[in-house]
């Protein structure tokens, strides 16, 4: 899961969609790159239908040698009992071929499917995906293995296309996410058509997935529904699980958070009598998520607090992190500060212990909040300093002014007004590089604010006017385009309204004066207040400039027409 796009100051998701890391079957190919050579001593040869059941601890792999001919045909299960494993099939001259990892969590099957093109020894490596996890056990089987037909090629390469669009969804990019759809959706018949209800499943689930980031919610529910109905048929719990726990995510992010909560609690069942507990913690992080987001914190807090025993207990310590913070957050809420203080300093000490950088600025910056409310400037300012590297690695533009603005608006308090500008030009750069612009016009109001707090009234001004600028200027761009096309006049506020600056520059006041006035004049025939009193105030303005040169009922009959709209 990813955490790049965090808010500041947030709640921590522990899993937006659930089911290992990604909710998606993963399939990988490779042609290049081995690891071959990491292999334990046994390497027992795998032979068909003589399944070898063993335990294996997190870190660990073992490794599997199995002849093959040309052109033979091999389908290998591994049934996973209570360890979440990985699936890699490595060729004869050591290079790797294929990576498995469903979405199944501990519990549930892992297929791999392959057609050999050379002869010779093959060698599988099974391995914990969880470095840190505890002991499970695993039942390896061979189910078949034959001269390819035409059915198994098709089986490979619908497998090997499934392959690619999880790479294309990995990418995350706009384009990759549409691209991944067309060839989840090629294959999708081809599994069906094969009886392949375990890959027909994940493809629904892909799918399901795809279309929830896309923005496509009942697009995603339609594929998680019918994903449902096979996992159904099949009766792979874990994935039966996972899918309710996609489908929950989904129903909370659109807001409708007791649908959310009724597919989460049906999961938790679940997950809890195959004894998959990781997937037993994350459910009840989700579930206290939408407790928390529907402000039952007390409910959050007590499924929260059960997920961080479990967390604890497998020894998953950046899930511990994430739920240490997510407790922080609802003492936070709650106004008990010293207990979420308490939370949040255990939440960065692990955060720190697995190198998470980001998760790691995060919690400095949920700190630093508390800090700051409980009055503790020096600590809130060390907090928030302390976050911007992990924010600046990251490229999150916008937080890192955030904080920076932050620490100005700190130090100003505290009385140390040249670190205070310094800071809050730091912002205002940023935040002109990204286009922000009412992050702009924040910025240049504080920086005025501290200058005249210092009695430099000059720079202040110069400061103030430069955010009076930017909101004229966000204005005037909007306005033209919410002007409605009306006995066709849209052309006619835009003719103004991309006049004025050249006015401006060449100092044409009348010329501006007119313009602005007849803007006014346009938005008051189309019943639009907000524009009519924006452009009507700037002509009086304009007016006012040349007020020796032109008679006093004009600028008069303005105030009228302003006051009217803006009484």
């Amino acid at each position: 899961m990813s955490i790049f796009n965090w808010p500041l100051g947030s709640w921590l998701p522990r899993i937006h969609i659930l089911t290992k890391h990604t909710a998606v079957l993963v399939l990988v190919v490779l042609l290049a790159g081995s690891t071959a050579g990491q292999t334990n001593k046994e390497n027992q040869i795998l032979e068909l239908n003589q399944p070898v059941e063993r335990q294996l601890t997190g870190g660990q792999f073992h490794s599997y040698r199995i002849r093959l001919a040309p052109n033979q045909y091999i389908h290998i299960v591994v049934d996973q009992l209570g360890i979440d494993v990985v699936l890699t099939l490595f060729g004869p001259d050591g290079k790797k071929l294929a990576d498995v990892d469903s979405p199944n969590g501990t519990q549930g099957p892992e297929p791999l499917s392959y057609i050999a093109e050379a002869a010779g020894m093959y060698l599988l490596e099974v391995r914990s995906l969880d470095k840190e996890g505890g002991t499970g056990r695993y039942r390896v089987r061979i189910d078949r293995l034959r001269i390819g037909t035409a059915e198994d090629k098709n089986r490979v390469m619908a497998e090997r296309i499934f392959t690619q669009a999880e790479l294309r969804r990995v990418q995350g990019t706009g384009e990759s996410l549409q691209s991944a759809v067309k060839e989840y959706e090629e294959v999708l018949p081809i599994f069906h058509d094969l009886n392949d209800s375990f890959h027909e499943a994940a493809t629904l689930n892909n799918l399901g997935y795809l279309y929830y980031s896309l923005g496509q919610e009942q697009k995603s529910l339609d594929y998680y529904s019918r994903a449902m109905d096979i996992i159904h048929s099949i009766g792979d719990k874990g994935i039966e699980a996972g899918t309710l726990n996609n489908i929950g995510a989904v129903y909370d992010s659109i807001g409708e958070k007791q649908k959310a909560l009724q597919y989460f609690s049906q999961a938790l069942p679940i997950v809890r009598l195959i004894g998959d507990r990781s997937s037993q913690a994350a459910t009840l992080s989700n579930i206290a998520r939408v407790y928390y987001s529907i402000s039952e914190y007390q409910k959050a807090l007590e499924y929260d607090q059960r997920a961080l025993v479990i967390w604890v207990a497998i020894g998953d310590r950046y899930s511990e992190a994430i739920t240490l913070n997510n407790i922080g957050k609802i003492y936070d809420d709650l106004g008990e500060k010293l207990q979420a203080i308490e939370y949040y300093q255990r939440a960065l000490f692990l955060m720190r212990k697995v190198s998470d950088l980001a998760g790691a600025s995060l919690v400095l910056t949920n700190l630093g909040n508390v800090y700051t409310d409980l009055g503790e400037t020096e600590k809130a300012v060390e907090s928030f300093k302390d976050a911007i590297p992990g924010v600046h690695a990251l490229g999150n533009r916008k937080s890192e002014a955030a904080i920076l603005n932050k620490i100005g608006s700190l130090l100003d308090i505290a009385q140390d007004k040249e670190q205070a500008i310094s800071y809050y030009l730091q912002a205002l750069e940023l935040y002109r590089v990204i286009e922000d612009q009412v992050g702009v016009k924040t910025t240049l109001n504080s920086i005025g604010k501290v200058y005249s707090s210092l009695g430099n009234e000059e720079k202040a001004k110069e400061f103030f006017n430069n955010a009076l600028q930017v909101t004229a200027s966000a204005e005037e761009a909007s306005a033209p385009v919410n002007f409605p096309n009306a006995n066709g006049r849209k052309q006619e506020a835009f003719n103004y309204a991309q006049a004025l600056p050249l006015k401006r520059s060449l100092h044409d006041l009348n010329g501006e004066a007119r313009d602005l006035e007849n803007l006014m004049s346009l938005y008051q025939s189309v019943s639009n207040p907000r524009f009519a009193v924006f452009y009507g105030k700037q002509s009086i303005s304009a007016y006012q400039k040349m007020r020796p040169t032109i008679r006093i009922s004009s600028i008069s009959i303005l105030n009228e027409t302003v006051s009217h709209f803006n009484p």
